[in-house]
């Protein structure tokens, strides 16, 4: 019955997206010089038809394009949804776009997805911190040891000096009671390249990011695209970087919160 329910209210969220969507085309086809408006069941339709062509045709694309993203500067994607908003429209009503509208329309509907699919859950993100948090109430009574561990906590994009002009003007008083308490300090430390999230905490956890240009890259040699964040892939990166110990790493500024603790357990690499 929980299972039904779930998924009628994703099939209500996904037609309320293609909805929103279908607005969206409907406002844009009025005021983009040479878009024939098109009916509001017409505009649903298209937007229903540039997400199963994204769908289907986009794992393609990406084997076969990523390669030369360098050369294009990322714009073989912009291109790709361009292209994708002008089939859209030929298939659901036959008609034909100016190159320019199609660019218009395919930003806007990147824009919208972006910050509508979120509120709705569309790809499920809020029912899975719903899932972990459920777990983490029922378990939390069990979840008693005597063995020292740390806790490591991440806010993306927070340099060094952000964090202690937020000390300072009194914007983290947890962060700051530490401080003043003794029990942690602020460390500075110097990520090198890639500088993104899954490269960075390779090398902090793991003590190596060797071989790992981006949050998402192509393998040539085994034909497969590894993602940071996907868990099987996350798995491997652990598998191939882990060397069973525990490394602190340092080498765009960040902030690090270090507990004496975790100083200890840390070895410097």
């Amino acid at each position: 019955m929980k299972s039904g329910r779930r998924l009628f209210g994703l099939i209500f969220r996904v037609v309320l997206l293609l909805v929103i969507q279908g607005l969206v085309i409907l406002a844009l086809a009025a005021i983009l010089p040479g878009v024939k408006t098109p009916s509001f069941a017409a505009a649903v339709l298209v937007a229903a038809a540039m997400a199963l062509i994204n769908a289907v045709l986009w794992p393609i694309v990406i084997r076969i394009a990523l390669p030369l993203t360098v050369f294009t500067f990322g714009l073989g994607s912009l291109v790709f949804s361009a292209g994708t908003v002008a089939l859209g429209f030929y298939v659901v009503d036959g008609t034909s776009i100016p190159i320019g509208g199609d660019l218009a329309i395919a930003f806007a509907m990147a824009l919208v997805s972006m910050l509508i699919a979120p509120l709705l859950d569309v790809d499920g993100d809020a029912q899975h911190l719903r899932v972990v948090r459920r777990r983490v109430r029922h378990a939390r009574k069990d979840n008693r040891t005597d063995v020292p561990g740390m806790i490591l906590f991440e806010i993306d994009g927070l340099g060094e000096t952000v964090l202690q002009e937020a000390v300072r003007d009194g914007h983290v008083p947890t962060i700051a009671r530490w401080l003043s308490e003794g029990t942690h300090k602020i460390l500075g430390w110097e990520c090198d390249l890639s500088s993104q999230t899954g490269a960075s905490q390779a090398g902090l956890l793991l003590g190596s990011n060797w071989d790992m240009p981006a949050f998402r890259w192509y393998e040539k040699e085994s034909g497969r695209t590894m993602v940071s964040n996907h868990p099987a892939d996350a798995a491997e990166i652990e598998r191939r970087r882990s060397t069973g110990g525990v490394c602190w790493r340092t080498g765009a500024r960040a902030g690090a919160i270090c507990s004496p603790a975790t100083r200890r357990a840390a070895r410097p690499r």
